[in-house]
């Protein structure tokens, strides 16, 4: 680890390259293509001089080129299927001794491979958990320009990482619903229990 990078800037970047992840499989692609970051490693890819903006540029690159790709593939069933794929997967990576995980414990779990902007932009803030009830916001701003500078309406992108949450956190309990709502500006995200 470089002296400079600290375990943010990893995790940040390991979260760049889930959505490159999906992305590939999406596409049919075996091997990164070499405009991908998936071909580097954080040292190789960053620039230490400036770390904040080059993790900010690539976040850029990475949600404009996935919005271009979900806009070129028109069966809407393999893009459901392939985010139900990666959340299932990504659920089953995680090693998880007790089986009496918290609501709360799974959506840390899951900020662990959802790529909402950089983590000094607060993009999710718990408002309410409960036993059975997790509610937090999130805010739309972080991936509307992407999709917006394609004139490409953001909520199919919301729709698709529902399919993922859903299938992401029934995994730890088959009981777990999620669901999102707008509220001007801002997404109220929900799990609750059945």
């Amino acid at each position: 680890m470089s002296a400079m990078l600290g375990p943010i800037h990893y995790w940040l970047y390991n979260k760049i390259l889930k959505l490159e992840e999906i992305e590939m499989d999406l596409l049919g692609i075996q091997t990164p293509d070499e405009y991908m970051l998936l071909t580097k490693n954080l040292e190789e890819a960053i620039d230490e001089t400036q770390i904040h903006k080059s993790l900010q540029d690539m976040i850029e690159l990475t949600e404009t080129r996935f919005a271009n790709v979900i806009a070129t593939i028109s069966d809407r069933s393999l893009l459901e299927n392939t985010f139900e794929k990666h959340g299932q997967s990504d659920a089953k990576s995680i090693n998880i001794a007790d089986s009496s995980i918290s609501i709360e414990d799974i959506y840390k779990q899951l900020n662990n491979f959802l790529l909402d902007g950089m983590p000094c932009d607060t993009a999710n803030n718990i408002r309410g958990s409960e036993e059975d009830k997790l509610v937090w916001h999130t805010k739309d701003i972080l991936h509307s320009p992407y999709w917006k500078k394609l004139d490409l309406n953001v909520d199919f992108y919301y729709n698709l990482r529902k399919h993922y949450i859903n299938v992401f956190v029934n995994a730890f309990d088959e009981n777990l619903v999620y669901s999102y709502t707008y509220d001007g500006d801002t997404l109220v995200h929900q799990i609750l229990r059945r």
